[in-house]
């Protein structure tokens, strides 16, 4: 299933009367509203019709998308059972019963094939790395975050819902979070890092959720003397997929893309590390751009993703609560599906320099650590030699 569905092809899709129609990419059907979401069920409503439903990721973010796949298929068959499961009527009652009902009946319709059951990969290694974020973007963040705790305020005392606080707010949390990314670039450690795995691995995967962060690290790597491409929103099919040749062949050393445009339909299995500079809200989309590089053909021991966090103890830190609630709605997914799909690392911690060192041990392999260790030997001995040397 395309992102556009015209009325035209609908209509001459209609009037072919398939006997069963396969939708692929499914899970773009979870608003209801949507033109796309209605004219997938237009054409499945006829009861006489067989209809498969395709997708990787059922759930992306929350149990509710399972239910637009549900609606699909078998209309008011998830509120049904939802209404017999249901053990009170807070709506936190109603939403436990709501995810119950989609994991019972997605037991019934779904057949769930995951990548571990058909292809031989690397276990994912993963790490939260602890970075400072610095310079003048930090000061926006603050500003930003002042005037959040002021618009709460103001909400709360005019008897704002829980709705109402979130519209007032997201505009200024994307704002903040847009400032914190580049505070944490502003950060040399960050890039540092980008290189440092690039000297011990040859290559490296990249990705940021702000345009903004984007530019500026590509300028920062290009500054180092690395070579980088890049995928954004915007990026025209044709580069896009350019940029996935050059990667492959070697031509570059760093494919550095947006989470959510980049996180689909690229094949990048020439890395085997991935670096995040900023989190998205959405578990699967997280998921789907570091599976870039770890699908059919990665051969590497082990698959490397380090996110990097904003380290600022003295400060709200809008990176640990994004990261609060990706595990949180992680949890809830893996429980709907019944699954045990990872998204925190091995959180560490310490000076950059510190935090370096260790990151970089961690990919390397035990016969590449020997070696790093005989030559750290050979140089500690060359440096006691070197004064009885001159004195002779």
């Amino acid at each position: 299933m395309g992102r556009r569905l015209s009325s035209e092809m609908l209509h001459a899709l209609m009037a072919w009367q398939p006997d069963v129609v396969f939708a692929d990419e499914a899970h773009r059907i979870k608003n209801r509203d949507a033109g796309r979401t209605r004219a997938v069920r237009t054409l499945i409503e006829d009861r006489s019709r067989g209809a498969v439903l395709l997708t990787g990721t059922p759930l992306r973010n929350h149990g509710g998308e399972g239910a637009s796949l549900i609606e699909a298929i078998l209309p008011g068959a998830r509120d049904r059972l939802a209404g017999a499961l249901a053990q009170g009527q807070r709506r936190s009652d109603r939403n436990a019963a709501q995810d119950a009902a989609v994991a019972e009946i997605f037991k019934t319709i779904m057949v769930r094939r995951l990548k571990a059951d058909v292809l031989d990969l690397p276990d994912k290694i993963r790490q939260w790395v602890e970075i400072a974020p610095q310079g003048e973007a930090l000061w926006h963040y603050d500003e930003v975050m002042a005037q959040i705790a002021q618009t709460l305020g103001r909400a709360i005392a005019g008897g704002a819902t829980s709705g109402g606080i979130v519209k007032a707010i997201m505009g200024l949390l994307s704002s903040a979070r847009k400032w914190l990314g580049l505070a944490k670039i502003a950060n040399p450690a960050t890039v540092d890092l980008i290189d440092d795995v690039v000297e011990a691995k040859g290559a490296c995967l990249v990705f940021a959720h702000h345009r903004g962060v984007i530019a500026e690290l590509e300028k920062q790597l290009r500054r180092r003397g690395r070579s980088v491409v890049t995928v954004h929103g915007e990026t025209p099919d044709r580069e896009r997929a350019e940029a996935e040749r050059v990667f492959q062949k070697g031509e570059v050393e760093i494919f550095l893309g947006s989470i959510n445009a980049a996180g689909e339909a690229l094949t990048l299995h020439r890395a085997d590390t991935c670096v995040f500079v900023e989190l998205d809200w959405v578990p699967a989309a997280m998921h789907q751009a570091e599976d870039r590089g770890h699908r059919a053909g990665q051969t590497a021991k082990g698959y490397h993703i380090i996110t990097l966090l904003a380290h600022i103890p003295d400060r709200q830190n809008l990176d640990e609560y994004v990261a609060k609630v990706l595990i949180e709605k992680l949890a809830n997914i893996n429980t709907i599906l019944d699954e045990k799909a990872g998204i925190a690392g091995r959180r560490i911690e310490g000076s950059d320099v510190s935090v370096r060192s260790r990151v970089i041990a961690a990919l390397m392999s035990e016969a590449q650590l020997t070696e790093v260790a005989k030559n750290t030997q050979v140089a500690a001995t060359r440096k006691r030699a070197l004064p009885r040397s001159r004195k002779q």
